[in-house]
């Protein structure tokens, strides 16, 4: 065991136990702290002063043949000014560490590992900000993290699941749109995450997931969340079927239809499903258009 026995502050000396042996620090006067009377080792042998006590062959003296705890002589003052410097040092470390900037603590939760998040926490990060350009914690970890952990954590240590920021995107809205990873709208889920909330345009995470997401097992979590909400429209009269066929997904419509998404609904404009799918090239000359022509 290596450690220092510190007697020196203002002028005073100090000793140390390096793998060298019993030694001074270079250049500096040596006097070894001895023990007010003959001490017992932790091994319980006795000694009258250290110098008796047996060394190995590469000059250590082992832990187990010094003095056992409180057996050194150090007076008050001396105490008190060791606690005070070792208290100054962990408050100086702790003002240079500081708090965890914003941005950085962003990045950990978009793309970091669960212990880099921890990190930012314990470094004071907010959990729950939400920047003017529409990020938080959670909206960067629900978009890009593929860690559920990691959405658990935040969520636990405070983050609000359900916060929109101002386009009216909630996490789980975001991760409809971004994440292809189902266990992270899963985890959203478990956490509170409402699937049938809307944003701006009244459009919920199912038919954000059904415009853009291109895993159809995160439209299946959704689904299963939230089954009532399936042929719900927006503002506008758009259902998460009419979003698949103007994005041309015809997995994605055929998972909706599957699942009892109706292609009767009109939008506000009047327009089906299979208008929809007819306007969009990558559908022309498939069956998918005809198909839905076939619920009038």
């Amino acid at each position: 065991m290596n450690f220092f026995i510190l007697n020196h502050f203002f002028h005073h000396e100090f000793t140390c136990l390096v793998p060298d042996g019993l030694c001074s620090l270079p250049n500096r006067p040596h006097k070894m702290l001895q023990p007010r009377v003959p001490f017992k080792s932790s091994a319980g042998r006795s000694f009258d002063k250290i110098a008796d006590a047996p060394a190995r062959k590469d000059g250590i003296i082992e832990s187990k043949n010094l003095p056992t705890k409180g057996a050194f002589v150090m007076n008050g003052k001396r105490i008190f000014a060791l606690a005070a410097a070792l208290s100054l040092a962990c408050a100086a470390g702790a003002a240079a560490r500081g708090v965890m900037p914003q941005d950085e603590f962003l990045a950990c939760c978009a793309r970091g590992k669960l212990s880099q998040v921890g990190k930012g926490v314990r470094r004071k990060a907010d959990v729950n900000r939400l920047e003017a350009t529409g990020q938080s914690p959670l909206i960067c970890a629900a978009g890009e993290q593929d860690d559920p952990r990691v959405i658990e954590y935040l969520a636990k240590k405070g983050a609000e699941v359900n916060k929109a920021n101002f386009q009216g995107l909630t996490p789980l809205m975001v991760a409809a749109m971004r994440n292809p990873r189902p266990r992270i709208a899963r985890a959203l889920l478990k956490c509170g995450a409402d699937p049938r909330l809307t944003d701006m345009t009244g459009s919920t995470a199912l038919i954000l997931a059904a415009r853009g997401n291109p895993s159809a097992a995160v439209l299946a979590v959704l689904i299963e969340a939230a089954p009532d909400a399936l042929n719900q429209a927006s503002a506008s009269g758009v259902t998460a079927l009419m979003a698949a066929a103007e994005s041309g997904r015809a997995e994605i419509i055929d998972l909706l239809l599957k699942k009892g998404a109706d292609p009767r609904a009109k939008d506000a404009s009047g327009r089906r499903a299979a208008d929809y799918a007819r306007a969009n090239p990558a559908l022309r000359g498939s069956p998918w258009p005809e198909r839905l022509d076939r619920y009038r």
